[in-house]
């Protein structure tokens, strides 16, 4: 071999990492197509297992891991014969429709489990009212609900081939998972870190084989025979598969940091939040929950929801239904509260309190360690749900096989609350109050002249109540589009205990004391004293359904949560007389979700304008994801611009026309190494004169160590001239 052709091999070599050019591409070998075929089985377990287990759908996960294998690595292995392909494409096609219309009823019954497996996470993201879920499903749910994840788990994978095996597009992947995160992330389900850190793997995997040629990391067994069998050599392809995630984590560092330097992060984020990410739920909870009405096999629960309030404001005291009974030293006056949930936001229009995470173990410690009264509880109740007596910690009970747990509450005192990260997480989470809340319990403050500082302000706050509300048991659910608290302050002026305990709650948030939302029972000494002696000293008492009940907590630092119970509510001997078994009130009231739209505006919240409504906010976040795409684009093509000029720039000649060769066999799409291979293709462009003239000039530079500024300017001048369609 002479000189010319040894240098022009080894400038060869050079040029995937020089100009950003990979040497060569996948070719579809066995090898290749097994690595692609595992690739696309792990991807699509990745997908199946993040949904379903994000959802909590309870399936036979083990046999549809088998149906993901076998399914990917047949259709992966069918790609070698594009008619093979087809042919078994369309006969799965054929079988999956005749499996789907003739197990219709199998199906239909397994998408009902599963939803309503998966509605409490739905719920709790949307705040769509409390149901029973579908009826009339089949009793064999290990039939029907793998019947349909499994055919499920079998299109995953289908699509999942396609896209990895059969046209390798890292782009499709890539928003595909996106968009299996994002629905995640909307619902707030659980995500594994495990899937997260797989789902980058295959990527990564996904890019080298897209990114780098096959021969990177192929070797012949035979070549284990040879001298050099410890030495795999790696060409040039993977330095460029480098270069570029090197760049591209340049590139995400620079707009990273740009976006933190120009644009306030905390106003992104309550933009997205409040404004787009709450409106989107918004619409989609509307949608459902006129669906919901319209549905008759989804039952509505006709009871209160602990923290939903607008959907059934009001359920007629039931003195049958009992809830659990608890055994205490009796009391002489007053009642005894007890939690079962804890209301730490509330969400305007959704009409709906957050459950607070405080387990309330400060308060009962600062009790504790100022010697407090105890209070000893034996509670009985056979679903073994937890009712927390006032000040004491809310912690899961222990049952025992009688059905038994025993608690220990204390007195109220004032006590100093030392704890400053304690008091830190009082005053952020329970001092928030929604701007539209915000401004007409302002109002009514201004009006009434409450304040913070004063003294009496609980007894101010009593008589306002009293003197502008009527409490009532017998009230209409809050008309549609409405407002909860809202409603209740500015236009009914009626309602029970939920509207009442809401509305001081936020009443005393909007005056900045701290303040929570607590709904349960309440129990009042002439009950507890009825109750049937259980030791000396001791009473047992059943709690009946007729006690539900919510008040208030206010906090200070130096005194902890002080219960506040100000409502105007009947007493539950008067509650007896008139909804008791020997009442003579015969009302019913209208808790269906019907009864919720009777007041709707039909035309302004119909179906379709609401998805009209929904349709326009998602285009305007696709422009906007759309526009921040481009610019991101646009800025890593200015990088590699720039990046390719200053190669440029500080080459020499010999290897300046090395890359303008190396730029026009690009250009044109020429693919042979040898440049006198590729003239006849420079020729269909430039003429058969000129295109000699360009490789011939090209050769003298490349292959010579001194080239004059006047070579290199020819040779531009004959690239960048008239081709032969111009002359």
């Amino acid at each position: 071999m002479n000189k010319s052709k040894m240098v022009f091999k080894n400038k060869n070599r050079e040029t995937g990492f020089v100009i950003l050019r990979p040497y060569s591409k996948w070719n579809s070998g066995l090898v290749v197509l097994f690595m692609k075929g595992v690739l696309s089985a792990l991807c699509s377990l990745v997908v199946f297992n993040l949904i379903f287990r994000g959802f909590n759908i309870e399936c036979d996960y083990a046999l549809m891991q088998k149906i993901i294998f076998i399914t990917t690595l047949v259709f992966s292995f069918l790609q070698i014969n594009l008619a093979v392909m087809s042919v078994a494409c369309a006969v799965t096609a054929l079988k999956l429709y005749t499996y789907v219309t003739g197990n219709i009823e199998i199906l239909k019954s397994g998408l009902m489990t599963m939803a309503n497996q998966c509605y409490s996470i739905i719920s709790r993201e949307l705040n769509l009212p409390a149901v029973n879920g579908f009826d009339n499903v089949l009793s064999d749910t290990y039939l029907t609900v793998n019947s349909v994840t499994g055919v499920i788990a079998f299109i995953i994978s289908v699509i999942m081939v396609i896209v990895v095996v059969r046209i390798t597009s890292k782009l499709l992947f890539a928003v595909g998972m996106a968009v299996v995160f994002s629905l995640l992330s909307f619902f707030n389900c659980e995500i594994s870190y495990g899937y997260g850190i797989l789902f980058l793997m295959c990527f990564a995997v996904l890019s080298a084989i897209s990114i780098c040629g096959v021969d990177s990391f192929k070797f012949s067994i035979f070549s284990l025979l040879n001298k050099d069998s410890k030495r795999i050599r790696i060409k040039s392809d993977v330095l460029y598969g480098v270069q570029i995630a090197v760049i591209a984590c340049i590139v995400f560092a620079t707009v990273c940091f740009g976006f933190k330097l120009f644009y306030n992060e905390e106003k992104f984020e309550e933009t997205f939040n409040s404004s787009y990410s709450e409106n989107v739920k918004l619409t989609l909870r509307d949608i459902a929950v006129i669906k919901y009405a319209e549905y008759k096999k989804f039952n509505f629960e006709q009871t209160v929801s602990l923290g939903q309030l607008g959907y059934v404001s009001y359920v007629k005291p039931d003195f049958k239904g009992r809830v659990f009974r608890f055994v205490t030293e009796p009391i002489t006056e007053g009642k005894i509260y007890f939690a079962s949930f804890i209301g730490q936001d509330y969400k305007y229009r959704y009409n709906t309190w957050t459950e607070s995470e405080d387990d309330n173990s400060v308060m009962v410690n600062a009790l504790k360690n100022e010697e407090a009264d105890d209070k000893k509880f034996e509670i009985y109740t056979e679903n073994h749900i937890s009712y927390y007596p006032v000040y004491s910690e809310y912690v899961k009970y222990d049952y025992n096989d009688k059905n038994k747990a025993e608690i220990t509450s204390y007195e109220y005192k004032n006590v100093k609350i030392n704890d400053e990260n304690y008091n830190q997480y009082v005053n952020t989470a329970y001092l928030n109050i929604d701007v539209e809340n915000k401004a007409v319990i302002d109002k009514i403050c201004a009006e009434e002249g409450f304040s913070k500082d004063d003294r009496d302000i609980d007894q101010k706050l009593a008589q306002y109540l009293k003197s502008n509300f009527t409490y009532s048991t017998e009230v209409n659910s809050v008309p549609y589009g409405k407002d909860f608290v809202n409603y209740f302050l500015e236009e009914s002026k009626t309602g029970n205990f939920t509207q009442y305990a809401s509305a001081l709650t936020l009443i005393y948030r909007n005056l900045g004391i701290p303040a929570r939302y607590v709904s349960g029972y309440a129990v009042e000494a002439g009950q507890i004293l009825a109750g049937e002696r259980a030791g000396e000293n001791r009473t047992s008492t059943l709690v009946k359904k007729a006690n539900m009940y919510s008040w208030v907590e206010v906090y200070n630092s130096d005194g902890g949560w002080r219960k506040v119970d100000i409502i105007p509510a009947p007493g539950i001997k008067e509650l007896e007389e008139k909804y008791g078994d020997d009442a003579e009130s015969t009302y019913i009231p209208d808790t269906s979700l019907n009864n919720y739209f009777r007041t709707i505006d039909k035309e302004k919240y119909s179906p379709e304008n609401i998805t009209k409504a929904g349709a326009k906010l998602v285009i305007k976040i696709i422009v906007s994801v759309m526009i921040l795409t481009a610019l991101i684009i646009a800025a890593v093509l200015l990088f590699v611009f720039i990046y390719k000029f200053i190669i440029y720039s500080k080459a020499d000649n010999s290897k300046k026309a090395y890359i303008m060769m190396e730029n026009l066999k690009k250009k044109l799409r020429i693919k042979c190494t040898s440049y006198r291979d590729a003239e006849k293709y420079i020729a269909e462009k430039y003429g058969a004169k000129k295109a000699h003239a360009i490789i011939t000039l090209a050769e003298e530079c490349i292959f010579n160590d001194s080239v004059d500024n006047e070579d290199i300017k020819n040779l531009k001048k004959l690239i960048n001239g008239k081709n032969k369609g111009d002359a």
